[in-house]
């Protein structure tokens, strides 16, 4: 009884499919496009209400916070 059990267990075999079924250079390239993406829809409006905050200095940046 013993034998069979481990003889069905031994011969239950999956094989599991890469998590990365994609080349290297479809990758890379996904990668590029998100960190584009980021840049251009949170980065680049980041970067321009801190151009605006600070277009008149530091000094009215910190007169407008008191």
């Amino acid at each position: 009884m013993a034998s069979t059990i481990a003889l069905r267990q031994a011969s239950v075999t999956t094989v599991e499919p890469r998590a990365t079924a994609e080349p290297t250079l479809v990758r890379g390239l996904l990668i590029t496009i998100a960190l584009l993406f980021l840049g251009l829809f949170l980065c680049l409006p980041l970067a321009a209400v801190f151009v605006q905050a600070f277009q008149k200095g530091v000094a009215a940046y910190l007169a407008a916070l008191r």
